[in-house]
């Protein structure tokens, strides 16, 4: 396990970043010795626990992000008062950005200097409100008699009134908000690795969502009421001439009647009217009431949606449940809040208002920004205001989202010591080969471009092939106008965002590339969402460093139980077959015991392991041959020495036999040379002319295999031609596996070859036949018929789509990592599943140390954070000795096979002087034809040559056997050797000399 911390001397006021390299029981004296700093044999603290050097790490404090302080215990300030019962915090005002930690009691807001530091804000009076804190967490506000008043919410306070977590107080031109204690703490469990297990809750955030109000309409008409008099008065002048003229009394009930109708019908009107104002008055007030609960409901949102500080201080120290709360598929995955300001609420109004209606405004709400939406994020302005709201958005995206799918990258154009808190957040440390994502140097700068512009080419690759990505990348460019032009930093610019990749960018000026600025002027801020957006007047977030610093190390432990079981499930970097396979180191009676408890034949074999366990394949089964492919770097070799092994260790040389054929020369078949189930190891290295694999060459190697399947079938063929039937009867005629890298070479010299290979492929199957044909590219190199014929296909990475196509028949493969070396797809074309299998290819190397190792440390000063790792001490062997199975097989009297295979000779060569030379090749049948010679005469003399185990003692041993029995006492030998154990076998010949002193490297004899 790594561990990054701090050691801190008090006394001498010095601090160093170190890096720990431990195993869980390594011993904490251990790690003390190791440290780059000078401890002098002091007590060590972290905090206030003193480290027990005879401990062990597992059972240590030690964590990520910990510090060690040296000879004392650290006196660091907590991040609360511990009889802290909550905090109130201004949000919007003058005075926003203060934070203060109130325990239970009465507490004076006002200008005067109380337990509350005092506010600026000339609105605000001297003792303007009282805050009463219950041990609980509740609070209750009190007016004081201020001259502006006192509101919770939109109502004024008048008594005492409950001030709850999602209520803000108003005084003066301050909002506040209070924040008591969760309830409940975050459970956590200390793993043996240091890091801090928790169960991640996902709690999505609830959309702000618009609403729609009906604007009460006045139904009440409207009548001009002096017409209507006129009109009724009207007739009493007319009635009263008409009784004068006409001298009739009854005109005059006319002209009355014509009022007292008047006056009838605006007393009912009235009453209507009056009763219609009340209802349209009801209305009104059911309206704002609507209007008020949306305005509250919102205003909580927008908090919920876009924490302050406070919560986001709660998650990260474990107060709270809220630690990495959103995920890839939340809709406000990215959403990050860049300060607050008066926003108009989201309500559609059907109709028309009221003459005295004012449409409402949410008052210090939240203000945020979607980097998915926005891209490249421009924060330009001073640079205080400037670090102090980047700290702010690199806090958020460390506490709202988990470090498995969000990666973090840094990049600055100078020292950016300012920067330099980030480091322990653990988004900057995902699976890499540097301990941060950070591009500080002009080397580190380079390399951090060079990844991002490589990441940005691979995605839209797969962005054709619709494949979904993994995580989302997050780049911060302290100085974006410099690192601009750097090679491949435009294309990260302009491509990024559309595959995953969103950028914000600090400087002092904008860049074309910003769909998005926070313009800051030391005093307010204008927020531009995207190129058509209008500026908003936004008050800013910010955040202190040491505040920032805090965080970090609180999260930088962290690890959520999904992911680690995820993690677990993943499939591994590294797999060690014999780890695998449960040997660990073995020897001739491990392999022995494995034997007897697994007799063979058998054909399935363990290749790697993926997120389930060992994954392993059947040649037989699966096949019955198998096509491998792969790149150039990506552990071809390593899978084949994989395969070989596995084969080895699953079966005795009397039950599988192996031909492996090398074309290119390469160094993956030598440890198996002396195992033996190898009956032929063929290598083409070209240093001599007897190692050019040309076509007479090729020829032999046709001649062998057709002579190997013309002997399977004359034995076969009293058992229907299978072996398996034959294996039943108790037949021991071993499978043969022949394994071929880079035969893709020898079609270009022998083209009879392939034709050979489809005539193996079509009998293999019956026959115990099962071919193994490896090389880089396989486009155009199989004929369809031999394609019919391979039902395992096994590739690596590939660097074109194309090349996994010809595989798998989907171009998955290509989009493996490059850093992932040996990681493979298996496709079984006859399963019933004909989906790839990723895997990892298990290695041949020591296993990794265990117990309690000692510990290694070195210093990570901020300029070296973005430099690779120096390779660990005891890191697994690329390649190991093969196992015992040569003494396995002594062991178990298991001769191996009389080797049928013979290597490729070389053409007639020329002797010393005087000595006769031929040179012979293998016939079709596979047996050499008598040869002979004489002694006597001029050419009596015989000279032998060749190469390690080409056949040169054996042939010197048959030359006394020759002369003894031509005349058994008429002559004598004479030997001279640089090895004495090349000729022991000829000390029965009674004739036989004396030898060479012992320790002679020369040895003689003669007969």
């Amino acid at each position: 396990m790594i561990i990054r911390l701090t050691i801190r001397d008090p006394a001498a006021s010095t601090a160093v970043d170190a890096e720990v390299t431990a195993e869980p029981e390594t011993l904490v004296g251990s790690l003390l010795r190791a440290l780059p700093f000078p401890v002098r044999g002091r007590a060590c603290y972290v905090g206030s626990d003193k480290l027990d050097p005879e401990s062990r790490l597992a059972d240590s404090p030690l964590v990520p992000g910990a510090t060690i302080s040296v000879g004392e215990p650290e006196r660091a300030q907590p991040w609360r008062p511990l009889a802290a019962a909550g905090a109130i915090r201004v949000f919007a005002g003058p005075d926003a950005g203060r934070v203060v930690w109130l325990s239970p009691g009465s507490h004076v807001i006002g200008r005067e200097w109380t337990d509350i530091p005092l506010l600026r804000d000339q609105k605000v009076s001297r003792r303007h409100a009282r805050l009463d804190v219950s041990w609980t967490g509740e609070a209750t506000v009190v007016d004081l008699g201020s001259r502006n008043g006192t509101l919770v919410g939109e109502l004024g306070v008048q008594g005492p009134v409950p001030l709850r977590p999602d209520g803000v107080l108003q005084v003066g031109d301050d909002r506040l908000r209070w924040a008591p204690l969760p309830p409940s703490r975050l459970r956590t469990t200390r793993a043996r690795d240091g890091h801090i297990d928790f169960d991640r809750a996902f709690s999505p955030a609830p959309a702000v969502a618009g609403t729609r109000i009906t604007m009460p309409r006045n139904e009440i008409p409207q009548r001009n009421i002096a017409v209507a008099l006129i009109s009724s008065l009207l007739p009493l002048p007319i009635s009263v001439a008409m009784a004068v003229l006409l001298k009739s009394p009854y005109f005059l009930l006319f002209g009355i009647l014509t009022p007292i109708t008047f006056f009838g019908t605006q007393w009912v009107e009235g009453r209507q009217r009056r009763k219609k104002e009340r209802e349209f008055d009801q209305r009104k007030r059911e309206t704002l009431e609507r209007i008020r609960q949306h305005v509250v409901h919102e205003q909580w949102l927008r908090h919920v949606v876009a924490p302050d500080e406070v919560d986001l201080t709660f998650a990260a120290t474990h107060e709270g449940p809220g630690l990495w709360p959103r995920n890839a598929d939340s809709p406000d995955g990215l959403t990050l809040r860049v300060g607050v300001a008066n926003e108009p609420a989201t309500i559609t109004f059907d109709g028309e208002p009221w003459p005295e209606f004012t449409p409402p405004v949410l008052r210090g709400v939240p203000v945020t920004v979607d980097l998915r939406q926005i891209g490249v994020l421009g924060v330009i302005g001073p640079p205080d205001p400037v670090d102090a709201l980047l700290r702010w958005l690199l806090v958020q995206l460390g506490t709202l989202r988990a470090p498995d799918e969000l990666r973090l990258v840094l990049i600055t154009a100078s020292g950016g010591e300012h920067l330099a808190w980030a480091r322990w957040l653990p988004h900057l440390n995902v699976d890499a080969p540097v301990p941060c994502l950070v591009g500080n140097t002009p080397e580190t700068r380079t390399e951090r471009i060079e990844e991002l512009k490589d990441l940005v080419t691979e995605r839209l690759k797969a962005k054709e092939r619709r494949v979904a990505f993994g995580e989302e990348v997050v780049v911060v460019l302290d100085g974006a106008r410099a690192l601009r032009d750097i090679p491949g930093m435009k294309e990260v610019l302009r491509e990024g965002p559309s595959v995953g990749v969103y950028v914000i960018c600090a400087d002092q000026r904008s860049l074309n590339e910003c769909r998005g600025v926070c313009e800051l002027d030391g005093t307010g801020m204008l927020l531009t969402r995207g190129r058509q957006g209008l500026p908003v007047a936004v008050q800013p977030e910010s955040l202190g460093e040491q505040a920032a610093e805090r965080i970090a190390r609180a999260v930088a432990p962290m690890r959520d139980r999904l992911t680690l079981a995820r993690a677990e499930s993943v499939i591994p970097d590294a797999v060690r077959l014999l780890d695998t396979l449960g040997l660990g180191v073995p020897d001739a009676e491990a392999v022995l015991a494995r034997w007897a408890a697994d007799p063979g034949p058998t054909t399935r074999v363990c290749v790697g392991a993926d997120g389930t366990g060992p994954v392993t394949v059947d040649l037989a089964a699966d096949g019955p041959h198998t096509m491998l492919g792969g790149a150039t770097g990506a552990g071809k070799s390593i899978l084949l020495q994989t395969l070989v092994t596995s084969l080895l260790l699953a079966n005795r040389p009397d039950e599988l036999n192996l031909v492996l054929v090398d074309f290119k020369g390469g160094s993956a078949f030598l440890p198996f040379e002396h195992c033996p189930h190898v009956v032929g190891l063929i290598r083409s290295t070209g240093d001599t002319a007897a190692d050019v694999f040309d076509e007479s060459a090729a020829r032999r190697v046709l001649a062998s295999v057709r002579a190997e399947v013309r002997r399977r079938e004359a034995i076969l063929a009293r058992y229907g031609g299978e072996i398996d039937v034959y294996w039943n009867a108790g037949g021991r005629l071993p499978r043969l596996v022949m394994v071929f890298d880079e035969f893709a070479r020898v079609l270009e010299t022998s083209p009879d070859f392939l034709r050979e290979l489809v005539n193996v492929a079509a009998k293999g199957r019956s026959l115990g036949m099962h071919l193994v044909l490896a090389t880089q590219s396989l486009q155009g190199k199989l004929s369809p018929e031999l394609k019919n014929n391979i039902s395992l296909r096994i590739t690596l990475r590939q660097n074109e789509p194309s090349d996994s196509t010809e595989v798998l028949g989907v171009p998955d493969a290509a989009t493996i990592p490059s850093r992932l070396r040996g990681r493979g797809m298996i496709m079984r074309v006859g399963g019933e599943q004909r989906t790839p299998q990723l895997f990892q290819t298990g290695y041949l190397g020591d296993p990794p140390p265990t117990g309690s190792a000692p510990a290694t440390a070195r210093l990570t000063p901020w300029p070296a954070l973005g430099l690779p790792r120096p390779e660990a001490r005891g890191a697994p062997r690329a390649s190991a000795p093969v196992p015992p199975s040569h003494r396995s097989a002594r062991c178990c009297r298991r001769c191996p096979p009389r080797c049928r295979w013979r290597r490729c000779r070389g053409r007639r060569c020329r002797g010393p002087a005087g000595c006769r030379s031929r040179c012979w090749t293998t016939r079709p049948g596979r047996r050499s034809p008598p040869w002979g010679w004489t002694w006597a005469g001029p050419s009596g003399s015989w000279w032998r040559a060749g190469r390690s185990r080409g056949g040169r003692r054996s042939a010197g041993r048959s030359s006394p056997a020759w002369r003894r029995a031509a005349r058994p006492r008429r002559c004598g030998c004479t030997w001279w050797s640089t090895s004495r154990a090349g000729w022991a076998r000829t000390r029965h010949c009674r004739s036989a000399g004396r030898s060479s002193a012992a320790g002679s490297r020369t040895g003689s004899g003669g007969w």
